[in-house]
């Protein structure tokens, strides 16, 4: 059985609590444990859950050329591959992700650049694009063998949206299809990086009550030799926990109601990111929250 240590950091305590059943605290946030590989994806995938805005990292035994692996939530420093061989980067803030995203375009990514910059000869001022909120919106669908995905930001006063569709048999990504301005096109996973690193850029994603789905997603994709876990999460469930106690049903449908947040279609993956992004501007726990950010 291979041998674990997790580590965590402004953690709420119950977290700390459900670790110590399967591991022993040998130093303030540092637990080790020696269980098998379905019980460590388990307890990670609790971590996951009520991290809140803590950081955790995970780090275990591991068949490949160290002889170790490990994953990150929350964390300043990024998990990268290099040749098989995971390693710790720990980014420049003001250059990393400028840089990340000029490499290799999609044909989806080029076709953004090109309505975008389309008409930019007509102009004789220059304008800037103005992200309006800190964070994208996200919404993961996982039905047997299909994921969708849906990313929305606030770009300039007006809403954004991109959909991904993704093929996951067993542990193989199969095929890809992205969505945008109504526009199709088939993927593979490394243009599918370089558009989630384009569309997110340095911002945080949100989500609600999505995090389970979203590691499915990390998992399936680090099993395939590429990484998400470079990005912060935020679950706003946990914040309305906060914001409003004692609610029998967190669904999302009843919160919204309780934030009096209508949406057109409760089965329709765009509206379910309008909702999140209007929760998110009504949640007081989480406003403060990003303040600080």
């Amino acid at each position: 059985m291979p041998f674990t240590v997790i580590t965590l950091k402004n953690v709420p305590k119950s977290l700390r609590g459900d670790l110590t059943k399967w591991m022993q605290e040998i130093a303030t946030g540092v637990y080790v444990g020696n269980f098998n590989t379905k019980v460590r994806e388990k307890l990670w995938y609790r971590v996951v859950e009520n991290v809140d805005g803590g950081e955790a990292t995970m780090s275990f035994a591991y068949r490949n050329e160290i002889g170790y692996n490990y994953c990150t939530i929350n964390a300043e420093r990024e998990v990268v591959e290099l040749d098989g061989i995971p390693l710790i980067l720990l980014p420049n803030k003001e250059s990393t992700l400028d840089s990340k995203s000029k490499y290799g375009y999609s044909n989806a990514s080029k076709f953004r650049k090109a309505k975008k910059y389309s008409d930019c000869s007509a102009k004789t001022n220059i304008e800037f694009d103005v992200v309006d909120s800190k964070y994208v919106m996200l919404a993961i669908n996982i039905n047997k063998d299909l994921i969708t995905i849906g990313i929305q930001k606030i770009l300039n006063g007006k809403d954004i949206k991109m959909f991904i569709d993704i093929i996951n048999v067993g542990d193989k990504i199969g095929n890809i299809k992205i969505t945008e301005n109504n526009r199709v096109e088939s993927i593979d996973a490394k243009e599918l990086m370089n558009i989630f690193k384009e569309f997110i850029g340095c911002m945080h994603i949100v989500t609600y009550g999505n995090m389970k789905e979203f590691e499915r997603v990390v998992v399936l994709l680090d099993k395939n030799g590429y990484s998400l876990r470079d990005y912060r999460i935020y679950d706003l469930l946990k914040f309305v926990k906060k914001d409003m106690r004692g609610l029998d049903d967190y669904s999302i449908i009843n919160v919204l109601k309780k934030y009096d947040i209508i949406i057109e279609d409760q089965n329709d993956t765009g509206c379910f990111l309008d909702g999140i992004y209007e929760l998110s501007t009504k949640v007081n726990k989480f406003t403060r929250f990003m303040e600080k950010e």
